[in-house]
């Protein structure tokens, strides 16, 4: 049986048994009302007889001047009399007024009147006895009384019988009422029962099922049934089964994983590790437990373990942290720790990788910017100041062939020189070595020297550069803020054609100013307008690829990025070309 249905069944059953015992006690009271209706009809019915009755005798008794003046009888006589049959015919049943006595009454109270007076007028003696109109007139009072008498005797029947049935009916209302007290008793005994077994039990079943899952204890077989609660254990089966499959792989995941997956208690000791731990530190997992991880440790990082296991233990927030290490062969090894706090367990969770490689990356790298940066770069800035001394005829004067072979050779060292200081701006930039002079700059002044520094480029190529007219201002390194624009109007006079158009406009956009050159180049395509910034990227297809390092635009988005701004790039609405735009806050 469905959920559903056992609820409706809870409720409709009580329901069902309330309606009954309305529908009883209705037609028991009805039936008192109706038994209380007929006696008092009954009383009414028997005093208007007797007023009847008393009435029409004081009718005989004014016509024979019994109790002062004889009188003839008058047609308001009859009225009063027909309005004393009317009252008792208001207040008989419809079976009583179907009696031949309450008939044949109708039909004597019609003729009394004129009897009466043709009792008073003596018009019977004339036609025979002296006494022969009191013999009349008795007898009708007989026939009066007689009918009278009949109609009281129905009624009194009904008035005798009628308080024995109103006390079984009152007798039937309180043997009801104990008969549905009594059933709605056992009804509800029964109800609580079947909820008991029905509900009740497979609720409690599921709840000690959700705590067995809980602390992984295997579970019972599933609940019998086809219903809703059925349906639920069985669901409740399944998480437990699912939660087994999920254990299982992170036990495998931990176990098969490439860095040190380990725990380690408030007091710094390892609690669990994965086989890892052998290849990293050169210890098996159960030799690791139990020890010190400060033992593990080179003792100048130990205050950064202290630190990170007193956060997590307080706080349960901790950065992670690069710590150097030793094996147990003592090799120094370069980690980084990832920690979580686990409250349940009171313990660090941390995954441990190996970083040596990196660092040792790291290092030639280091090596390699310095080499550039004194070995090559030096060397290039003597040989392009000599290069340049030469051309300038100090050494005297050059021969034609001469002076195009130097300039080519002066054109490549510079290149070169190009070069090297954009590797180390962006080695620079990448570390977040590099310091912004936050200033205040005018943009008409920014816009400006840029145009001075690439003047002689666009006048090379015969192309206009127009600066907006403006009076904003911009919080920034001006400096780099100069590098930016440069390199991207640079980059927009390589791709120009000769007597184009090169545009610089700005716009405020809430607190930030946005920046754009518009060109009339041949634009970025759509699948190159993100990758475009990354270093050493640039559309191979393009002629113009050569004649830069690409490493440019990546150099100009750490520019803005570390000064709180965004670039990109986007196609120009204002010339047929490319828009590079970049933001930049602006001064309030």
């Amino acid at each position: 049986m469905k959920l559903a249905t056992r609820g409706m069944l809870l409720v409709a059953v009580p329901v069902v048994m309330q309606v009954c015992l309305i529908i009883t006690m209705s037609v028991l009271l009805w039936k008192v009302h109706t038994l209380a209706l007929d006696e008092a009809r009954s009383k009414d019915a028997i005093s208007s007889c007797n007023q009847l009755v008393h009435n029409t005798g004081q009718i005989v008794k004014r016509m024979y001047g019994l109790e002062g003046e004889s009188t003839l009888l008058t047609e308001s006589d009859l009225i009063l009399v027909r309005s004393y049959l009317q009252e008792l015919k208001e207040r008989l049943t419809p079976e009583q007024l179907q009696m031949a006595e309450f008939k044949r009454l109708s039909q004597l109270v019609d003729e009394f009147v004129p009897l009466m007076n043709a009792v008073k007028e003596h018009k019977y003696e004339r036609m025979g006895s002296k006494f022969r109109s009191e013999r009349v007139l008795f007898t009708k009072l007989d026939q009066v009384y007689d009918c009278v008498s009949g109609i009281l005797k129905a009624v009194n029947t009904v008035h005798e019988a009628a308080p024995a049935e109103m006390a079984q009916a009152i007798d039937a209302i309180k043997y009801a009422l104990v008969a549905f007290v009594v059933a709605s008793i056992v009804l509800s005994i029964l109800l609580a029962y079947f909820a008991s077994v029905s509900i009740r039990k497979p609720l409690e079943l599921m709840a000690q099922t959700a705590d067995k899952i809980s602390q992984r204890i295997p579970l019972e077989a599933p609940m019998e049934g086809r219903d809703e609660l059925a349906a639920l254990d069985d669901l409740l089966h399944q998480v437990d089964t699912a939660i087994d499959h999920a254990l299982t792989s992170e036990r495998n995941l931990i176990a098969f994983a490439g860095d040190l997956v380990c725990s380690i208690d408030q007091n710094g000791l390892f609690t669990s590790a994965n086989p890892y731990a052998y290849t990293l530190l050169g210890c098996s997992p159960e030799r690791l437990i139990s020890s010190s991880v400060l033992d593990f440790v080179l003792s100048d990082d130990c205050d950064k373990v202290d630190r990170l296991i007193g956060a997590r233990t307080i706080s349960g927030v901790a950065p992670g942290l690069e710590v150097r290490m030793q094996t147990v062969s003592k090799n120094i090894i370069d980690t980084s720790w990832s920690a979580i706090w686990s409250e349940r367990d009171q313990s660090l969770f941390c995954i441990i990788h190996d970083i040596s490689e990196r660092k040792n990356l790291e290092r030639m790298k280091q090596d390699f910017i310095a080499m550039i940066s004194h070995d090559l770069r030096t060397p290039l800035m003597s040989v392009h100041s000599s290069l340049e001394l030469v051309q300038s005829g100090a050494t005297g004067e050059l021969a034609p062939q001469t002076e195009v072979q130097l300039g080519s050779a002066s054109r490549s060292t510079e290149h070169l020189i190009e070069l090297v200081n954009d590797l180390l701006d962006f080695e620079k930039l990448e570390a977040g070595r590099m310091d912004f002079t936050v200033e205040t700059a005018p943009l008409p002044e920014i816009f400006e020297e840029t145009c001075q520094h690439v003047k002689a480029l666009s006048d090379k190529m015969n192309v206009q550069i127009i600066c907006p007219e403006n009076r904003l201002s911009v919080r920034c390194d001006r400096r780099k803020l100069i590098q930016v624009l440069v390199n991207l109007v640079s980059n927009a006079l390589k791709h120009s054609p000769s007597g184009g158009v090169i545009r610089l406009e700005n716009q405020r956009v809430k607190d930030m100013i946005e920046i754009s050159v518009h060109d009339e180049g041949p634009g970025v395509p759509e699948e190159f307008q993100q990758s475009i910034f990354a270093p050493f990227e640039q559309i191979s297809s393009r002629a113009t690829a050569k004649l830069g390092t690409g490493l440019g635009l990546a150099i100009c988005k750490l520019i803005v990025e570390g000064q709180g701004g965004k670039i990109g790039v986007r196609s120009s609405g204002t010339l047929k070309g490319s828009a590079f735009w970049f933001t930049v806050t602006a001064e309030e």
